[in-house]
């Protein structure tokens, strides 16, 4: 069974037994008869009761409480909802953070230093996104944002703005002590980027493909040194290297031509 709110298998927990379902994937909200029978009596603590369900399976479930951001676990559930949509017909952008200099303030200041450098980008990341994004520490030092119905252009515009504001936060590891971290962004788009054109194809290999993407250009961004952004677009297709001048014809020599 699919949740018809987020297009993903249905896993959903009870609220405390009144009929109700929450999806674990989308946190949408399902009543069946029983749970409409017992919402009109029981009125505005009806609504409590679920409202408080579903915040402590946002807590519990989703969040990282490091950052305050999405976790991995929602970052993973929810690009297979972002791509199943996408596939319908849309555009589906991944931004790939990942913090330069970091591992250097770890090492001289240690792990809590790190961790203050962690929340205060997410508080960042959340200054620059939109609402309709989804912004998640997906491990380490690394974050994502997914931006639904958005191509390349604005992909690479929350990435520069995102990097511009790095850059110019003063990121503190103790009350005195500044740490110098800067940002590198990769980042791509389907079905442009990803090789998937048909509509229709599985949820899973568009993300899979569209991270994969993301991620190489993410990579090239990191070699080219701090602060920069990278579009899977640009990354070079490998081509067949040109033989030389001859080969062609030395190839056949040895080849027993047909009649002879």
């Amino acid at each position: 069974m699919k949740c018809p709110a987020c297009d993903l298998d249905f896993s959903s927990r009870d609220v405390r037994g009144v009929g109700v379902q929450v999806c674990i994937s989308c946190l949408g909200v399902f009543l069946d008869k029983a749970g409409l029978d017992r919402a009109v009596p029981a009125g505005p603590d009806f609504l409590a009761s679920v409202v408080a369900a579903i915040s402590e399976i946002d807590r519990d479930v989703f969040t990282d409480p490091l950052s305050g951001l999405r976790n991995r676990k929602f970052f993973d559930r929810q690009i297979l909802a972002e791509a199943s949509r996408a596939s319908r017909g849309g555009i589906l952008s991944l931004v790939l953070f990942d913090l330069d200099g970091f591992k250097n303030a770890n090492d001289e200041f240690g792990h809590l230093a790190g961790d203050r450098v962690l929340a205060e980008f997410a508080k960042i990341l959340l200054l620059e996104v939109r609402q309709c994004d989804a912004p998640a520490r997906i491990g380490g030092d690394e974050f994502g944002v997914l931006m639904p119905l958005t191509a390349a252009p604005g992909a690479r515009a929350l990435a520069s703005r995102v990097i511009e504001r790095v850059a110019a936060h003063r990121f503190t590891a103790h009350e005195d002590e500044i740490v110098s971290i800067g940002a590198s962004a990769g980042f791509a788009v389907y079905p442009d980027d990803t090789g998937t054109l048909v509509r229709r194809v599985d949820a899973g290999k568009i993300a899979r493909k569209l991270f994969d993407a993301a991620d190489r250009a993410l990579y090239l961004a990191k070699d080219a040194g701090k602060g920069k952004v990278v579009g899977a677009g640009e990354i070079p297709i490998p081509t067949a290297p040109t033989p030389a001048p001859g080969a062609g014809a030395a190839s056949q020599a040895g080849k027993k031509v047909p009649g002879a």
